[in-house]
């Protein structure tokens, strides 16, 4: 067992370097598909920072009957990105300064070393095949 694992209550899981159980994706992140969660939060900024442009675009270039539509992409996606923003430098600092992990940091243990931050973002078996299996 890995000094690092964790068993998940609601996954009922044990899982290497858990890092959190994400409601949005029904399942835990950990070691092997921690990279791939961090990709979808930076796709799903980029894709909200395009329909939050698209949204100004509507809004100013087409004529009344559809400015409700721009306006409405402009602030779901203006409400949103910040919060994603937030959760991705959240990710970057406990991933590269100090803790490694969520639940890590929620408990406040600090590493000493961050060696084991390196494997974790590579992947399990050390190459960035985009593995997200979970093993029980």
């Amino acid at each position: 067992m890995h000094k690092y694992s964790y068993h998940c209550k609601r996954c009922n899981r044990c899982v290497e370097e858990f890092d959190h159980h994400c409601k949005y994706v029904n399942n835990c992140i950990g070691k092997k598909n921690y990279m791939n969660f961090f990709r979808l939060v930076i796709s799903l900024i980029f894709f909200l920072l395009l329909e939050f442009a698209q949204g100004l675009w509507v809004f100013i270039s087409l004529g009344d009957r559809y400015k409700w539509a721009g306006l409405a992409l402009f602030i779901v996606a203006g409400v949103i990105v910040p919060f994603l923003l937030y959760l991705a430098i959240f990710h970057c600092y406990i991933s590269f300064f100090q803790y490694g992990t969520t639940l890590r940091y929620l408990k406040g243990e600090v590493n000493a070393q961050n060696s084991h931050t390196e494997q974790r973002l590579e992947g399990a078996d050390g190459n960035n095949n985009g593995n997200t299996n979970i093993e029980p």
